[in-house]
């Protein structure tokens, strides 16, 4: 494990990641939260064009953030998943600085936060777990929309997407 900073008002202060120097690349991608059966997937076992691809490492590797959308089971994951894995494999560094990511599943995401937010004592830990997730560099969001929609779904997924707007990170 390595700690990024000492800075107290830096955003990471406190946190541990996995070192991208001494941990295989399938370990890190499981670290980011993706589930062991997947964390071996990656572009290669893909049957996609190499112009999406390439489309896709292009966007990734520019600092765009990407929507993927469509039927179940058409891959949509295993791309996510792959380009998490380019993104480590590159050593999640940019100008010679370490971005740390992580992976969730929307839908398990919605039902940690409806039981944070159901007890007035973990209403502030329903609070630092969005900041959090908004902090990543790179925030891979598994199965977004999958869920039923309510109000408060769609406050959820605001609060997290429009602060990682705001801050300029990849989602």
């Amino acid at each position: 494990k390595i700690k990024l900073t000492s800075d107290p008002k830096h955003e990471y202060f406190g946190e541990s990641f996995a070192c991208p120097k001494c941990t295989t690349i399938q370990e890190l991608v499981q670290a980011t939260g993706v589930p062991v059966g997947y964390t071996d997937w990656s572009l290669e076992q893909l049957d996609a064009s190499s112009d999406f691809i390439s489309s896709c490492k292009n966007h990734l590797s520019d600092g765009d953030s990407i929507v993927m959308y469509g039927k179940v089971g058409r891959g949509k994951t295993h791309t996510a998943i792959g380009l998490l894995r380019e993104w480590i494999r590159a050593g999640g560094i940019t100008n010679g600085r370490f971005r740390p990511a992580k992976f969730i599943y929307f839908p398990q995401f919605l039902d940690d936060m409806r039981e944070m937010f159901g007890d007035d004592s973990n209403a502030k830990q329903a609070q630092q777990y969005e900041s959090e997730l908004a902090s990543y560099d790179l925030l891979v969001v598994d199965d977004l929309g999958a869920e039923s929609t309510s109000a408060w779904v769609i406050e959820r997924v605001n609060v997290i997407l429009d602060r990682r707007l705001r801050d300029n990170k990849q989602t």
